[in-house]
């Protein structure tokens, strides 16, 4: 099931994550942060066509950059926008229900980007944050496993499940 995520829930989203961001890289140490913006972006681009899912992927990049108050503004709007991409593309092929691929899917794009963050980073002659690999890890590992219970939380508010057994009746077939 491919549903389009409406534009109201995309600005709505867009809202609710940059001030997730804000509140996260002001107020929670390093080792907690959870990539919104990465997650809303993926999200998108699961429900999206391949253009729509790099379009949002480059507003949401372009907010985190301001929000985070980085050195150059647009390298996570660069970064977003290929996830954007590839989310869109490679959910043709990847089926998504399950936690297990939604958690693997997650941690992989965010070791994607945060790889490519620090490499455009690099090529700019801006100075790469220093990140030892347990911090890594552990962003890794909480951006996988609460993007995921995220995903499955606003799916079920989403599209909720429908109860047929209360069907039964005088021209029912039970």
């Amino acid at each position: 099931m491919r549903s389009a995520v409406r534009n109201g829930e995309v600005l709505a989203l867009l809202a609710v994550t940059a001030g997730i961001q804000l509140i996260s890289v002001n107020y929670l140490p390093a080792l907690v942060y959870l990539d919104v913006m990465l997650l809303a972006v993926m999200y998108i681009g699961w429900h999206s066509a391949p253009s729509r899912g790099a379009g949002w992927g480059i507003i949401f990049g372009l907010v985190q950059d301001v929000v985070q108050l980085l050195p150059f503004i647009g390298l996570n709007g660069v970064t977003k926008t290929l996830v954007g991409f590839a989310s869109a593309y490679l959910s043709r092929w990847i089926f998504l229900r399950g936690v297990g691929p939604r958690v693997f899917s997650a941690s992989t794009i965010t070791v994607l980007d945060g790889m490519l963050l620090w490499g455009l980073l690099w090529l700019l002659g801006g100075v790469p944050p220093v990140q030892n690999w347990q911090s890594m890890a552990t962003r890794v590992a909480v951006t996988g496993v609460v993007g995921s219970l995220i995903f499955s939380l606003y799916e079920r508010v989403r599209f909720p499940q429908k109860d047929f057994t209360q069907q039964s009746g005088p021209g029912s077939y039970l």
